[in-house]
């Protein structure tokens, strides 16, 4: 019987999450908002369609996984290099600055310091997805506020693992207190040094592994190896007890150093994407819209802090590493919301029971609110900004093409070569070799 409210249920959850989601894709807002917006109303703080289930539960925590495995194999070592000054110095500052303002906001709201500490956490993250996507359709994705944008989310992925390994911490203290101090910093380093080991003995074995899986010319094992690796990975770090997601992310991080990357990008895309919006439904099962009357106060100064706190903080510290006054505040316009690791940070802590339900509710309100008027900031960033800049911004966008015009003018019939890569860099030797001028592009940093 069990087995049967099981299928009907699931059933169930994917024709309203077809509706959901194409009608969120028709009003060009992202699909997770669907999916939150499904697990809201039919859950059991909705219409109590969908009854709490542990296999419901556990096909969620997949997803979490999932989630992390795909964000871990978008991050990439050199390109964290080619921008490190970026995304350590002004990254780093975000989220800790971000962190923090939030962690005291929801203190004087009467908030626990470990429940303060991981909302405060969750809301210091953008959203990667909404963000990169609305910007590559944009084509501001190479943008200087594009780039310091993405500077900044790279770090964010880099920071969440922190947190990862602080919420079991905190779940294993009973929620109360540490313990005493030489014993958390004792678990802090073994944990850390298990992290090393664990990305080195990775990065000498998963490269041999999956070419030799690719010698087989065999797309199901490639496709089970993927999934043995992210499973295995996930089942190690819960059983030295922290988070099945830790692991997740460290297995996509060493495999997006592998020439395979791509390949496992696509291949798990089919069953990542359901997972993950069944992750989505379940988060949106914890948010009780009843008691958000009650709440709205809170709600309010969140989202407000997510989308104009937030966005001025990250504005000011870009100012210091940029020269661009609206450069700097269209970077602060873009990440102003919370985003899919908040959603997960969040779950984390309810598994761990760090977070009580309760406490959870302003949070998540405020994410998916901050989400969902985000898309709408994302598109006119260059409009908001000319308003608020006024002829600061006019004065500047002359600047910049005068700059560009001066650097191009004693250059004429010339050829442009898009890519200066081993190809690009012959072609421009044979057009040395007969005197003809060319302008040279690569999207390589370093290049």
């Amino acid at each position: 019987m069990e087995e049967h409210d099981l299928l009907r249920s699931i059933l169930l959850l994917l024709v309203m999450s077809v509706g959901a989601v194409a009608a969120f894709r028709t009003l060009r807002l992202p699909p997770i908002l669907g999916y939150l917006v499904v697990g809201a109303a039919m859950g059991m703080n909705g219409a109590e369609f969908i009854p709490e289930s542990e296999g419901l539960a556990f096909m969620g925590e997949v997803g979490m996984v999932f989630l992390l495995f795909a964000i871990g194999l978008e991050f990439s070592m050199k390109q964290f290099m080619a921008m490190r000054n970026t995304i350590i110095g002004l990254g780093g500052l975000q989220v800790v600055i971000s962190t923090l303002s939030g962690m005291a906001l929801l203190s004087y709201f009467g908030a626990s310091w470990q429940s303060a500490l991981v909302a405060g956490g969750a809301m210091a993250m953008s959203s990667t997805a909404i963000v990169v996507k609305q910007l590559n359709d944009q084509a501001e994705m190479r943008a200087p506020h594009g780039q310091s944008a993405l500077g900044i989310l790279l770090f964010q992925d880099i920071a969440v693992v922190p947190f990862l390994v602080v919420i079991p911490l905190l779940a294993a203290s009973g929620g109360n207190e540490i313990g005493n101090t030489s014993e958390f910093l004792f678990k802090v380093s073994s944990y850390a040094l298990l992290f090393f080991v664990t990305l080195l003995v990775g990065h000498y074995t998963l490269r041999p592994l999956f070419q030799y899986i690719a010698r087989a010319e065999s797309l199901e094992l490639f496709n089970i190896t993927v999934l043995l690796v992210a499973l295995t990975a996930a089942w190690i770090t819960q059983s030295l007890g922290l988070s099945l997601a830790l692991g997740a992310f460290l297995a996509g991080m060493l495999l997006s150093e592998t020439e395979y990357k791509h390949q496992i990008e696509s291949e798990i895309r089919p069953f990542r994407d359901i997972l993950m919006g069944l992750f989505f439904i379940t988060v949106g099962t914890k948010l009780d819209l009843g008691v958000l009357s009650s709440l709205w106060l809170p709600v309010l100064l969140l989202v407000l802090g997510l989308t104009i706190g937030k966005g001025l903080l990250i504005g000011l510290l870009t100012r210091l590493f940029s020269k661009s006054n609206s450069s700097s505040l269209r970077t602060g316009l873009v990440l102003g919301q919370g985003g899919e690791f908040g959603f997960a940070l969040l779950a984390l802590a309810l598994n761990n029971n760090v977070m009580s339900s309760g406490e959870a509710q302003t949070t998540l309100a405020a994410i998916v609110i901050s989400m969902a008027i985000s898309p709408l900031i994302i598109r006119y960033n260059e409009r908001i900004t000319t308003v608020l800049l006024a002829d600061t911004y006019t004065h500047q966008q002359f600047k910049d093409a005068a700059e560009v015009s001066e650097a191009v003018n004693e250059v004429q019939d010339h050829v442009i070569l898009c890519g200066y890569r081993r190809m690009g860099q012959n072609i421009a030797h044979f057009l040395q070799e007969q005197g003809v001028s060319y302008l040279a592009l690569d999207l390589d940093p370093s290049i």
